[in-house]
């Protein structure tokens, strides 16, 4: 339900008035960029462990899950597999299913 005071505004006025999620410009882009960094260099190590996997955020471990399941170890499909989250736990089990390696 919108506040009464912003039904009389357009989206233009709506979107102007609301205030970022991140209110530091260029910080998510930053985040995104050390996450895929960080993966290129898992990547480059040519297999991936259960305890590489604890600097990363969901979708950091769904991009593995995804992408580079072949390279992980037992203990990181393990850790994929019993994520707390279940999309990363969802991303997991297709690439079991897959049969990566």
């Amino acid at each position: 339900m919108l506040n009464s005071q912003n039904q009389d505004l357009n989206p233009a006025q709506l979107d102007a008035a609301r205030t970022p999620r991140c209110q530091k410009p260029g910080e998510v882009e930053h985040l995104f960029a050390v996450r895929d960094a960080y993966i290129s260099d898992l990547r480059a190590k040519g297999v991936i462990d259960a305890n590489d996997l604890l600097a990363l955020e969901r979708t950091g471990k769904c991009t593995v899950a995804n992408d580079h399941w072949h390279i992980c170890t037992k203990e990181a499909r393990d850790a994929l597999l019993n994520d707390a989250h279940h999309f990363v736990r969802s991303c997991a089990a297709i690439a079991a299913a897959k049969g990566g390696h």
